[in-house]
């Protein structure tokens, strides 16, 4: 069943075109049901569930959330945004100002395809990257459809270009999305309590992919990695002599004095106690 649950709050500089939800539908073509630039203000939000067809958002000011299933995301200036409406889903103003944004719903031949090459590179946003034609393809439709004489087919060969933009960005590099954000993220908060929802949405990502990107660059997951950081302060913290066994779990993060003897007993084969014990062996 098709949802759609707006709170609206356009603001001058928006230009939309709308066409009915079956327009043209030609299975072999590249088509809108929306198009057009938004300046949206701070109440502005979309939700909707059960659609078609897939979004798509350049961010030109402001922060755009989108959240679905797997979390909140955020887009900023230079971001690009896609995201799949046959699931449901909120798209709302992330930040404190107005945001503005080229935007499109599209369907057509493979677009899923697109969608889920673009997803399983980047989550749902793609940091720093507007197809260069995306700008000029947007206003050259919302021109056509203005003056009531669009041609379906260059508008599906225009569509089909921006499609293919995104895909070879996609292809540029395979270490284009930078997992750094994520790794920097859980170093400098290796002492503190975070869910993985959390890290995943402070990073834009989803936390499925995050998982495995970051598995690809550490050999960890986030919460190994964290607990790797965790033993190796608490490793120093012995050496020094001036905290007890309980005192160094606390400092370093650790909530359950067993997880932690569980872990470094794991590690480093003896439990804290008598790891101290030898690089002490007169005390």
């Amino acid at each position: 069943m098709k949802t759609t649950i707006r709170t609206v709050e356009l603001l001058e500089g928006t230009d939309i075109v709308f066409h009915p939800n079956d327009f043209i539908r030609n299975p072999l073509l590249y088509n809108t049901t929306q198009i057009g630039h938004v300046v949206c203000g701070e109440k502005h939000s979309v939700s909707r569930n059960g659609y078609s067809s897939f979004g798509i958002y350049s961010v030109t000011e402001g922060t755009v959330k989108l959240t679905t299933k797997n979390g909140a995301f955020y887009a900023e200036k230079g971001d690009l945004l896609f995201f799949d409406q046959s699931e449901k889903h909120l798209v709302e103003n992330g930040g404190t100002i107005p945001y503005e944004a080229d935007f499109a719903y599209i369907f057509g031949p493979n677009v899923k395809e697109f969608f889920e090459i673009f997803y399983e590179k980047f989550g749902y946003v793609a940091h720093d990257f507007t197809p260069p034609s995306m700008k000029s393809v947007w206003k050259e439709i919302v021109r056509a459809c203005r003056e009531n004489c669009e041609d379906i087919y260059l508008t599906s060969s225009l569509l089909y270009g921006v499609l293919t933009e995104i895909l070879k960005f996609c292809g540029k590099n395979e270490d284009v999305t930078d997992i750094s954000a994520a790794i920097s993220f859980v170093t400098e908060n290796y002492d503190k309590v975070f869910t993985l929802d959390e890290l995943a949405g402070s990073v834009s990502m989803d936390k499925y992919y995050l998982i495995r990107q970051f598995r690809a660059r550490t050999g960890y997951t986030p919460k190994e990695y964290q607990n790797e950081l965790r033993l190796n302060k608490a490793e120093k913290l012995l050496k020094t002599g001036n905290l007890s066994v309980t005192e160094i779990a606390k400092e370093t993060g650790f909530t359950d004095i067993r997880s932690f003897l569980a872990l470094f007993k794991k590690r480093y084969g003896v439990s804290p106690s008598v790891y101290l014990k030898k690089l002490n062996p007169d005390k």
